[in-house]
């Protein structure tokens, strides 16, 4: 086809032009939806991996393990020899905190109180075992973890003192050894 300026248009040309084109705007459009689900995916998956844990935390086994860590530091506030379960559990949460797999506003709404709490009630034991184990890398994840509560309380919370004195560690230890259920005395518990 010739037009009037003397130019003639090469349609099969043209078409693969706007082929090529519409391929592109077609794989970009397909990239972009598959970073929305990806995205999506994720946070179903962070959310569930933190129904899973809060669960875990808040199951009778660990409420039981709460209940003696919590009776061991008040009887003896630097007791070297106690169960470690909770801050193992502290551990393994800090770990997944740092790798991103949890939403840190759901982390620190559901630990905070108890991370920084616990914390600073173990923090003794905590340096014993780095110390009789020539590694300061022991418990490393319960401390990151602590610090970013600490953080997140600040910037949520600005003027927050989340488990920095000594009546509200009290405090929180005399809480945790009330949620075994009634009728176990702790010392069943811990027997």
């Amino acid at each position: 086809m010739t037009l009037e300026l003397g130019y003639s248009i090469d349609w099969s040309a043209t078409w693969a032009g706007v082929s090529a084109v519409a391929a592109f705007l077609a794989v970009a459009a397909m990239l972009y939806v598959m970073k929305v689900q990806l995205t999506e995916t994720k946070k179903l998956t962070s959310h569930q991996l933190f129904l899973q844990i809060n669960s875990q935390y808040e199951s009778e086994f660990m409420q039981k393990k709460r209940a003696i860590l919590a009776y061991q530091l008040t009887t003896n506030r630097a007791a070297l020899e106690i169960d470690d379960t909770v801050i193992v559990f502290f551990e393994t949460l800090g770990l997944y905190f740092k790798e991103d797999l949890l939403d840190p506003k759901f982390v620190w709404n559901a630990f905070s109180v108890d991370v920084c709490s616990y914390w600073r009630a173990c923090e003794h034991y905590i340096n014993n075992v780095r110390k009789e184990c020539s590694d300061d890398l022991y418990f490393e994840e319960f401390e990151s973890l602590n610090n970013e509560m600490l953080k997140l309380s600040s910037e949520y919370c600005p003027g927050s003192t989340v488990a920095l004195s000594e009546k509200a560690i009290k405090d929180f230890l005399s809480w945790e050894i009330q949620r075994v259920k009634s009728g176990n005395h702790i010392d069943s518990i811990i027997a």
